[in-house]
């Protein structure tokens, strides 16, 4: 799901057909019953970190060994969490992922292991259509997404914003992507057209958009939660 608003019909159509460039049409991941992912240490995808964690010590790992990530609580019943990313898109280093932020669940029955929000810069974005021909998109992309160790009985909805006139804003919904997968999509980011977890901008226009704007926004909520 796509929402969008503007004063200005030219600026969202613009917004839209940069940011959202050839990106196929979004669907939800198939949903699974809440439950650990899996119990064996992970790799920290902090940048230049090499920690390793498990489960139970994922959070104090964050909260001890990285402690210029911020953690913010979401109650699943309602509410949501909105983000500043400019600093650390500014910071961002290509073909390397950056961890923004850990976000804890209240209210959820794993609410100790958390969720992270996440960014990538990516130089060329490759892959394959349905003839089998490759297709390559040079430029900068940004991309936007949550991992876990968990698995969840629901989906979030991620909105990038902003807040100046006219607002722009993208939403998709998305499931965590889990941990120990990550490490692998990682080393092969060049297709996350495929992948409806990821979301995906062009940094160009983004560029253009920082020029009028005092930030840019991310906003996590959580998509019908039923306990």
């Amino acid at each position: 799901m796509i929402n969008c608003e503007s004063e200005d019909s030219e600026s969202k159509s613009c917004f839209f057909r940069k940011c959202a460039c050839a990106r196929v049409s979004i669907s939800s991941d198939s949903l699974r019953s809440y439950s650990i992912e899996s119990y064996r240490p992970t790799i920290c995808p902090v940048l230049d970190c090499g920690g390793l964690f498990s489960p139970s010590t994922m959070l104090s790992h964050f909260l001890y060994t990285h402690r210029d990530i911020t953690t913010e609580d979401l109650d699943i019943n309602l509410g949501s969490v909105s983000t500043n990313i400019t600093l650390q898109y500014h910071q961002l280093k290509p073909m390397k992922s950056t961890v923004v932020k850990t976000i804890l669940l209240q209210g959820f029955k794993y609410e100790a292991i958390p969720v992270l929000l996440n960014m990538y810069l990516l130089p060329t974005i490759k892959y394959k259509v349905d003839d089998g021909s490759k297709i390559k998109h040079k430029g900068n992309w940004l991309l936007i997404w949550l991992s876990s160790l968990c698995t969840f009985p629901f989906a979030f909805w991620i909105t990038i914003q902003t807040y100046g006139l006219p607002k722009l804003s993208f939403t998709q919904l998305c499931s965590p992507i889990s941990l120990h997968e990550e490490n692998c999509i990682n080393r092969e980011m060049s297709s996350p057209l495929l992948d409806s977890r990821i979301i995906l901008m062009n940094v160009e226009y983004i560029k253009k958009i920082m020029k009028h704007e005092n930030g840019l926004y991310v906003e996590i909520a959580i998509k019908n939660y039923e306990k």
